[in-house]
């Protein structure tokens, strides 16, 4: 359980820290809104293990919480 959640850990440090132009924390809230939604999709009943799914949910996540957090950014008003 550790592991899992230590390897959870750092593919969000990284996922945040590739995430360009937005603020990490509005990604951090993203990717776990979107982690979280798709783990409860998984059964046992589906085609993958439950650790498959966990790596693909976290794929997943993170390309959405990016492309969000990248059209928020676009979104604001620019400074001058």
């Amino acid at each position: 359980m550790r592991v899992v959640l230590l390897a959870l850990s750092l593919i969000v440090a990284d996922a945040a820290a590739s995430a360009q132009d937005s603020s990490s924390t509005q990604f951090q809230k993203l990717y776990t809104e979107y982690l979280d939604a798709c783990m409860k999709d998984w059964d046992a009943a589906t085609h993958m293990t439950k650790e498959e799914w966990r790596r693909t949910c976290q794929r997943v996540a993170n390309e959405r919480a990016k492309f969000r957090a990248e059209q928020d950014e676009g979104d604001k008003p620019k400074q001058r």
